[in-house]
């Protein structure tokens, strides 16, 4: 197949600088891919493609603060990215999951069930699509009523608040290191009044510039804290009347605020934030 043909499945080698000899011309993979689309490959190129964009995955996801929310993003950038580069979905979930069974020794056991558990559910979604509710035929009554039923709120996890995922992943790791919360993001009920810090937190993250709005409306509050932190319901007059500031926070990331102005893994961002995924191997070098 010629270089215009190849579609990776990652897309992660498209910022290496790895070579590979193609009819005499021994190139860096990002050049191959970029100004030489009618070079022919060889069954063994495309291994050796498929082989560095593999190990770049592997590379990056161990590097990463293992969280579930992080790790699903990422994973569904790779397969949209690879979508909008014309390939197929089921063809990258069936093969991305094959490559993580068949080496379970590359990753821990928690990134594997979480990586593994999202592409089962996303395999399944795609072989035996929901059917749609019934809302009223042609009733358009029905249909504003179940529009508004099913409306989520603009932001509902702090990952997708956040600005990027760079900072995201840096305050999780903070409050983990202090013992607020669980890898898993979960709460520590560590004083009374534990839903009251979750929601200051919340605020206080949004005031100070770590979010992409200032101010979150109350639905956006309680599904971050229930899809974040996994608290329990919490009501409207509590949120309301929560300050944002308390003194813990402060004092945890005026240090952290300054480290991610000037964070050394800001392609963590991209993941999130664009279609063209950055080679996610730059973390270690």
């Amino acid at each position: 197949m010629k270089v215009a043909e190849y579609v990776p499945r990652y897309g992660l080698l498209m910022n290496l600088d790895h070579t590979i000899s193609v009819q005499d011309k021994n190139l860096p993979v990002k050049e191959l891919l970029k100004y030489y689309p009618e070079l022919e490959l060889s069954d063994d190129h495309v291994k050796q493609l498929d082989t560095i964009d593999l190990s770049s995955l592997y590379t990056g996801l161990n590097q990463i603060f293992v969280n579930e929310e992080i790790i699903i993003a990422i994973l569904q950038n790779l397969l949209d990215a690879y979508i909008h580069r014309g390939g197929d979905s089921l063809t990258w979930l069936s093969s991305t999951f094959q490559r993580f069974h068949e080496n379970p020794q590359n990753f821990s056991p928690e990134l594997r069930h979480i990586v593994e558990g999202y592409l089962v559910k996303m395999m399944h979604n795609l072989t035996f699509p929901a059917t749609a509710p019934a809302i009223g035929f042609l009733n358009p009554k029905s249909l504003t009523s179940y529009s508004s039923r099913k409306k989520k709120p603009a932001f509902n996890t702090l990952l997708e608040a956040f600005n990027n995922v760079s900072d995201y992943q840096q305050v999780m790791a903070k409050l983990q290191d202090k013992g607020f919360c669980t890898g898993s993001g979960t709460w520590h009920d560590y004083r009374p009044g534990w839903k009251l810090i979750v929601v200051s937190l919340v605020k206080w993250l949004a005031i100070y510039g770590f979010c992409k709005k200032a101010k979150f409306t109350i639905s956006e509050i309680q599904s971050i804290c229930t899809n974040t932190f996994k608290t329990e319901n919490i009501s409207s007059s509590t949120i309301t009347h929560v300050n944002p500031s308390p003194k813990e926070f402060s004092y945890l990331f005026n240090e952290l605020k300054k480290t991610i102005i000037v964070s050394i893994i800001p392609f963590l961002a991209l993941l999130v934030d664009a279609l063209v995924i950055d080679c996610l191997v730059c973390l270690v070098c």
